[in-house]
C-alpha cells in the first residue's frame, strides 16, 4: 500500500529556510560591494561568501551536531551523515548585481544497504525571497507549497533549455525552443523541478555542493539526471560529468540535442 503524500513539509525545511535565510542576508549586506580574490581554479571567492559559509557552518551544527560538513570555501568537520555548502551559487550573478544566486546545500547520507545518497535538499534566493526545499520521500516545496509532479513535456519554440554560460565554447545544439543561463546551477535545477523550464544542461566541474540541492527537489518530483552520454548519473559518484536534468522525455530529447563543437 503507497503511503500518502505529505501535506506539510518536514520538520528540517523550517530550520533551513532560517538558516539559509541568515546566511543570505549576510550576503546581501555585501551585495555589489564584496570584496573579490581569485582562486585557483580561475574562479572568484568573495567575502559574501566567507561570511555565509559561516554562518551556514555554525547553524548546521547547532542543529546537527553530529553531522559532517563539506563547504565550498573551506569548511570541514566528519560525520556519518555529511552536510554539503555552497555559501553562494552563482558567484558571477552575484557580482553582476543580478537576482539569481544564493545559499545552497545538500544532505548526504546512508541507505540501508550502506550506500551513499543524497536525503535533503535546500536552495535560498535572497533577492527574490524565495526557499527551495526537497527530502528524499517527504516531497518537493517552494515557500512552503508542495510542488506538483513534472507534467509531460511539450516540446517546441516555447520549451526552455537552461545551459552555462559558457556553453558555446565547447557545445553546440539544435534545440528548437529557448536556450537561456541565469548563472546558478541551484537556479536551474530549482526552476526546472518548478516547471519553469524544460530542461537543464549543467556542464563538466561541478561539485556535489553545487548540485545536490537541486537534484533532491528534481527526484521528488519525478525528474531525473542523465550524463551527457545518455547513462544514468550518480552525483556521489560520477563528480563533475556534464549532464542533463529534467522530465525523463525531455532530458532524453535534450541530450539528442546537443553535441560537443568540433573543431
Amino acid at each position: 500500500m503507497s503511503q500518502p503524500s505529505p501535506t506539510a513539509p518536514p520538520p528540517e525545511h523550517d530550520l533551513l529556510r532560517a538558516a539559509l535565510r541568515e546566511a543570505g542576508d549576510a550576503a546581501t549586506v555585501r551585495f555589489r560591494r564584496a570584496e573579490v580574490s581569485a582562486k585557483d581554479d580561475d574562479t572568484f571567492v568573495t567575502d559574501a561568501d566567507h561570511a555565509a559559509e559561516r554562518i551556514l557552518s555554525a547553524r548546521l551544527r547547532e542543529g546537527w551536531p553530529n553531522d559532517g560538513l563539506v563547504g565550498e570555501e573551506g569548511a570541514a568537520m566528519s560525520g556519518d551523515r555529511t552536510w554539503f555548502i555552497d555559501p553562494i551559487d552563482g558567484t558571477h550573478a552575484f557580482l553582476e548585481g543580478l537576482a539569481h544566486w544564493g545559499p545552497t546545500v545538500g544532505l548526504v547520507g546512508q541507505t540501508a544497504s550502506g550506500d551513499a545518497e543524497i536525503t535533503l535538499g535546500a536552495t535560498f534566493f535572497p533577492r527574490i525571497d524565495e526557499f527551495w526545499f526537497g527530502a528524499r520521500g517527504g516531497g518537493a516545496w517552494r515557500d512552503g507549497r508542495r510542488l506538483p509532479p513534472l507534467a509531460e513535456p511539450v516540446y517546441d519554440r516555447r520549451s526552455v533549455l537552461f545551459i552555462p554560460s559558457r556553453f558555446h565554447r565547447w557545445f553546440e545544439s539544435d534545440h528548437v525552443g529557448k536556450c537561456r543561463s541565469l548563472g546558478s546551477t541551484a537556479a536551474h535545477l530549482c526552476l526546472v523541478a518548478g516547471g519553469a523550464a524544460w530542461a537543464a544542461f549543467v556542464p563538466g566541474g561541478w561539485g556535489v555542493w553545487d548540485v545536490a540541492g537541486g537534484l533532491c527537489l528534481l527526484e521528488e518530483v519525478g525528474g531525473v539526471a542523465r550524463a551527457f552520454d545518455g547513462s544514468s548519473l550518480d552525483p556521489l559518484r560520477d563528480r563533475g560529468l556534464p549532464f542533463l536534468a529534467g522530465h525523463p522525455a525531455a532530458v532524453e530529447r535534450a541530450i539528442q540535442s546537443i553535441r560537443l563543437r568540433t573543431p
